[in-house]
């Protein structure tokens, strides 16, 4: 069986758009406020032209059997490898991290390639199924691509989050036009030229700001991939409404680590500062809620404040915590723990910007205790180096204490009882749970990762990864070679049989379950 190439028509903007011209943008490293590179702000036209050029390579890419897409992923791969030093350099330089914490976006971008090339034909070959009832044909199910795939990606973590669609898009047979973030558009760029070297032009890559973003929702792509705040999702939802255009979202999390009153507290409190503090708390994933039962919660609070205290914070290379990517971040998280402490918080760690640094805008890793549902942040999501200590009377409260939010991205338990790790992961509303871990969800490139409520819905990675960015097609043929047409035997009767032979039909097939058939 040959794969569908076609793509569905959507209507062609008119030839008189044009770009109003702009001053280019500019790309700032936030820990010494030095210019980096200029970029062009695009508008509709020119983001026209990036998407009509995608479409244009994407036929013969999607005509390519699946085993050759993979081998071309793995291609993908190398030359992501080999632009790893140049690639990590400039996403350290937009973003202000550490440029190990660029690294371990690399390492996951390239598991994630080298899982997509491996299971690009088990995911998307075509699959037979039962055609039950029509016993007289065999069935299955297709999958073709979408066409083009337009990704908008934030700026935290520019390497790692576009390679959560880009694999897996690009071996369903469509091709991608990238928007990157404007505060990481340089990253952007290298990310696509490298996709692009590996022989084959499958990347197109958009720049600028709010406008570009809107003029690719609006452009005729055939799915979205959009990652970023429900705000935004709101207003990309209801552009793509006019086009139908599907959307995959991620929106984000508060994200609760439980501490089972059988946890070891110093392990649970290395884990929940980790997983807060790592990319200076901007991270979706983020530990945001330590959730501790009332027998531990003196003792993970001690180790919390210590360990938040020896985290080394600067511009230098070999920090943990680097500056705020947008320094006008510093007024919610100063506004957040000023909140908390009038409602009753206590700082036991941090809570204070951090000068001296250069120009960067550093907030010292925070540790919170005494959080209440009172406070925001409880409820908001901070994109910052805090960590609010809830206290549980016992596992029920913890559970409720955890699903007590809009969101549910990902989530947490500590406990040494594998049992009531398990038994505690079902009872959380979230769209992954780790147990004696955090943050793994993304790291897996076999397994969904996306949220449930206001954190989004669809999924990105492993086989529901492929899927997100395919449509399935259902195939019906004869069992036998000279099978009269089911309809035909349907329509074309000379007599068509009464309802109480119907109903008896019915009955006989379907009604039975233990009970005798109505008179």
């Amino acid at each position: 069986m040959t794969e569908d190439t076609s793509v569905p028509s959507h209507p062609v903007q008119p030839r008189a758009a044009r770009d109003v011209a702009t001053t280019p943008m500019r790309s700032i490293d936030p820990r010494t406020g030095s210019v980096l590179g200029t970029f062009e702000d695009m508008g509709p036209a020119t983001v026209a032209r990036r998407v009509t050029r995608a479409r244009e390579l994407q036929r013969d890419w999607a005509a390519l059997p699946l085993r050759e897409r993979g081998r071309h992923l793995l291609r993908i791969r190398a030359s992501l490898v080999a632009a790893g030093p140049d690639l990590t350099r400039i996403s350290a330089e937009e973003t202000g991290k550490p440029v190990a914490t660029a690294y371990y976006e690399l390492f996951a971008a390239c598991a994630m390639l080298t899982w997509a090339a491996r299971n690009v034909e088990r995911a998307l070959r075509p699959e037979r199924r039962p055609s039950y009832p029509v016993v007289s044909k065999r069935a299955w199910v297709e999958y073709a691509p979408f066409g083009v795939v337009g990704l908008i990606s934030p700026w935290n973590y520019p390497i790692g989050i576009p390679f959560q669609t880009l694999p897996y898009a690009l071996g369903a047979g469509n091709t991608v036009v990238l928007k990157p973030s404007e505060l990481a558009t340089l990253t952007g760029l290298r990310l696509v030229e490298a996709v692009n070297a590996a022989g084959i032009e499958l990347a197109q890559v958009v720049t600028g700001a709010g406008r570009t973003g809107e003029a690719l929702v609006r452009a005729p792509v055939d799915a979205l991939s959009f990652t970023g705040s429900p705000g935004t999702a709101r207003h990309i939802l209801r552009a793509a409404a006019d086009s139908l255009t599907p959307v995959v979202l991620e929106l984000g999390g508060k994200d609760p680590m439980i501490v089972a009153p059988d946890a070891d507290p110093y392990q649970a409190a290395r884990a929940a500062t980790a997983a807060a503090f790592l990319n200076a708390g901007q991270t979706c994933m983020s530990t945001e809620r330590a959730i501790v039962c009332a027998p531990l919660h003196e003792r993970f609070v001690r180790h919390a404040a210590d360990l938040a205290r020896n985290v080394r914070v600067g511009p230098a290379d070999d920090s943990q915590v680097g500056p705020l990517t947008r320094p006008a971040q510093l007024d919610v998280l100063r506004s957040r723990i000023e909140d908390a402490v009038s409602k009753g918080a206590t700082i036991v760690a941090g809570g204070r910007e951090r000068r001296g640094l250069g120009h960067g805008t550093y907030l010292e890793p925070t540790v919170l205790d005494h959080v209440t549902a009172a406070m925001d942040v409880y409820h908001e999501e901070s994109f910052g180096p805090i960590l609010s200590v809830v206290r549980a009377r016992d596992l029920q409260e913890a559970v409720a204490l955890a699903n007590d939010s809009r969101m549910g991205l990902t989530a947490s338990v500590f406990t040494t009882e594998r049992a009531t790790g398990l038994r505690l992961a079902h009872g959380i509303e979230a769209g992954g749970v780790n147990v004696n871990d955090a943050m793994l969800g993304a790291a897996m490139a076999a397994v969904p990762f996306g949220g449930t409520k206001s954190s989004g819905y669809g999924r990105l990675q492993g086989t529901e990864g492929f899927r997100a960015f395919s449509q399935s097609r259902a195939i019906t043929v004869d069992r036998f070679r000279w099978t009269p047409a089911m309809i035909s035997l349907m329509f074309h009767r000379r007599r068509h049989p009464s309802a109480r032979m119907l109903q008896a039909g019915l009955w006989a097939l379907f009604g039975r379950n233990g009970r005798r058939q109505p008179r």
